[in-house]
């Protein structure tokens, strides 16, 4: 057994509960306070959602870090998965803006910043792996969906 298999889920884990610990201290109060749209989805479902795209996400990063066709030591192998870390890091940040520090403005930028970061990443991942890359299209999708309604909360309660 390859070692990424386990040290890969830990890591995508390990930001996933990252961030729930920042979303944990804002739904405490804060959140319950916000006008929020009509298509803000309830708690449920966005826990469910976020955990099919972590694993998704965990599963196409080990697709591209065992792919036979390219080198560990390709400009191209070494972007990829270091742009896979920075959305990781991009990932906990927007859950720190917009849970703990309430800087909702701010936070749909950098959720706009995450999306473009996904976006990249299926780029670089599509000619190492065509699977890796479609694995990401149910992350771009939401990201886009929630910058969206990141937008609306923002403006419905300046």
């Amino acid at each position: 057994m390859k070692l990424n298999y386990i040290i890969i889920p830990l890591i995508t884990a390990l930001v996933a509960l990252s961030g729930s610990e920042f979303v944990e201290i804002g739904l405490k109060s804060w959140y319950k306070r916000l006008q929020l749209p009509d298509i803000a989805p309830d708690g449920i479902t966005i826990g469910r959602v976020w955990t099919g795209i972590y694993v998704l996400t965990a599963i196409s990063v080990m697709i591209i870090w065992n792919s036979s066709d390219i080198a560990h030591s390709d400009p191209i192998f070494i972007y990829t998965i270091g742009l896979f870390v920075l959305n990781g890091v991009m990932n906990v940040f927007w859950n720190f803006l917009f849970f703990t520090l309430h800087l909702t403005g701010l936070a749909t930028v950098e959720s706009t910043a995450l999306g473009l970061s996904v976006l990249a990443l299926i780029l670089l991942a599509y000619p190492v792996s065509m699977p890796a890359s479609l694995l990401l299209l149910p992350y771009f999708a939401w990201v886009c969906f929630t910058t969206y309604l990141n937008y609306n909360i923002w403006e419905l309660n300046k």
